[in-house]
């Protein structure tokens, strides 16, 4: 992992619990650049929704999770964010019983 900076402000990609990527902005970066073991640190940011149904009479709804992980931190192939230029995890639909 190569060295970064994140700030308010900047875009991101975000991978929704189903694996759709959109766009998003960062709202809020907790702790500092890099922690000590070498991970990103958690963000809150602002994505349009990646689900049609979520409309209203000014277009599509935003939404904004937080205390969102990097890809790196997470095995999960969902809910985290990236930076533009990276890979998405593949995603796996999670298993049934």
């Amino acid at each position: 992992m190569e060295d970064r900076n994140l700030y308010v402000g900047d875009s991101v990609v975000y991978v929704d619990e189903h694996g759709r990527k959109s766009n998003a902005l960062v709202l809020a970066v907790w702790g500092n650049q890099k922690s000590v073991d070498g991970n990103y640190p958690c963000i809150n940011l602002v994505h349009v929704s990646t689900n049609p149904d979520k409309t209203d009479p000014n277009g599509r709804q935003t939404e904004k999770p937080t205390s969102v992980v990097h890809k790196d931190v997470t095995s999960a192939p969902g809910f985290y964010w990236m930076f533009p230029d990276e890979t998405a995890t593949p995603y796996g639909a999670p298993n049934q019983k």
